[in-house]
This record gives C-alpha cells, structure tokens and sequence, in this order.
C-alpha cells in the first residue's frame, strides 16, 4: 500500500491554510512548512508535524525542504 505525504508550506494567509488542510483529510501524512508564519497560522498548524522557519526562506527553498 502506498502512502501519501501532503507538504503545505505557511506564512501569512491563514484562510488559504484553513482551505488546504480542510482537502487533505485523507493523506495519510500531513507535514507543514512554518515559513515563519504568523501566529495565528501557528496556532492553527499546532496539531501537525512540521519544519519550522525562523525567517521567510521564500517559497520554493520551502518545498525543497519536503524533499529533504
């Protein structure tokens, strides 16, 4: 059986976050990228795994970290 891991990197829209764990609810995996989010987006991803961003690495160096 295959696995899904779902990488969603964050930092300011926390709408768009709310809409993108809402689709994802059956991967099996769901790892957040903190791309140094606000708080109200840290309050939200709280629950998940995560690699968290001191600073704002822009967005593709943040779905690099995925592969990593």
């Amino acid at each position: 059986m295959k696995k899904l891991l779902v990488g969603i990197p964050v930092i300011y829209d926390v709408v768009c976050v709310k809409k993108c764990l809402a689709h994802v609810i059956g991967a099996d995996d769901i790892l957040i990228i903190d791309n140094n989010a606000t708080s109200d987006i840290k309050k939200l991803i709280a629950p998940y795994n995560k690699i968290v961003n001191t600073k704002n690495v822009y967005v593709n160096p943040a779905w690099n970290q995925l592969m990593e």
